[in-house]
């Protein structure tokens, strides 16, 4: 298939780029997740819990985590909470990963990473850079370690196929799209110009689209580039100044790119797009 690219709108914005502002379920506890027939994963401070649409308590008591959930991901019957850390040490803010059995309400282990991606088995995929570590890390229910790769970035499960755009935060990058194999193999296939790249989302059942280096790409399951789209230049020994996002609404997906000056004092605009591809 031929794709093509129709810009709708661009503009830029000075500042940081607006993030989303969390959903509250009341003054002090806000929406983390919505499970689909089942009610809500809410959170205040470190504490987390579990509702019914009506805002009845489903578990017996509220968790405590021991970081500040940042994020939760699904997994049939379990619950995996991305955290902050309090206070500031060796590894940034990263908090540790709460492992939680949804319908018991009950911690099953505290886990590292600072990306998750859940899987439909009550597996899961857990993700960490620095420190000479580079890795994703595959989980059963249970917390157990199951398979390990040397690769790290955003992940993307299509059709039970996990793919990375590679994040190594390095000047010169050795990043990649890649496809991790269930026999502990990695796959390799387009190398990217910046060590970081936006999210994926997907485009069609076995295609997907990401931002690297000012350029929109779109890769099918294959880690073929079928289309490329320029969208901003930049110098490559500049790169560490630009971060990305895409989103989707009405058809439409918008492509934010975060430029930060050079020099102290900081100071951020936001590059916008609004793009149809078809």
């Amino acid at each position: 298939m031929k794709y093509s690219l129709k810009k709708i709108n661009y503009d830029i914005k000075k500042g940081f780029w607006q993030n989303k502002e969390a959903e509250m379920f009341s003054e002090d506890w806000k929406i983390l997740k919505t499970i689909e027939n089942k009610g809500l994963i809410i959170s205040n401070h470190k504490q987390v819990d579990f509702v019914d649409f009506n805002g009845n308590k489903i578990w017996q008591s509220s968790i405590e985590c021991s970081g500040i959930p940042n994020d939760v991901k699904v997994s049939n019957d379990r619950l995996i909470v991305t955290t902050n850390s309090e206070d500031y040490h060796a590894w940034g803010y990263l908090g540790f990963v709460t492992l939680i059995d949804l319908n018991k309400g009950k911690v099953i282990k505290e886990l590292k990473g600072e990306r998750a991606q859940s899987l439909d088995d009550g597996s899961f995929l857990l993700g960490l850079e620095g420190y000479d570590i580079f890795n994703t890390w595959l989980y059963d229910q249970n917390g157990i370690l199951l398979k390990e790769w040397r690769s790290y970035g955003q992940y993307l499960i299509i059709n039970k196929e996990i793919f990375v755009i590679e994040d190594d935060r390095q000047g010169n990058t050795s990043a990649h799209i890649v496809k991790l194999c269930s026999n502990g193999k990695i796959k390799k296939g387009k190398k990217l110009k910046s060590s970081s790249s936006s999210n994926p989302l997907l485009l069609d059942d076995e295609v997907f689209i990401f931002e690297n280096f000012g350029e929109l790409s779109i890769i099918n399951n294959n880690l073929i580039e079928v289309a490329k789209f320029k969208l901003f230049s930049y110098d490559e020994n500049q790169s560490w100044r630009f971060s990305s996002r895409i989103s989707k609404e009405k058809g439409l997906f918008e492509i934010s790119i975060l430029e930060r000056t050079e020099e102290l004092p900081l100071e951020y605009k936001t590059h916008n797009w609004k793009v149809k591809i078809g």
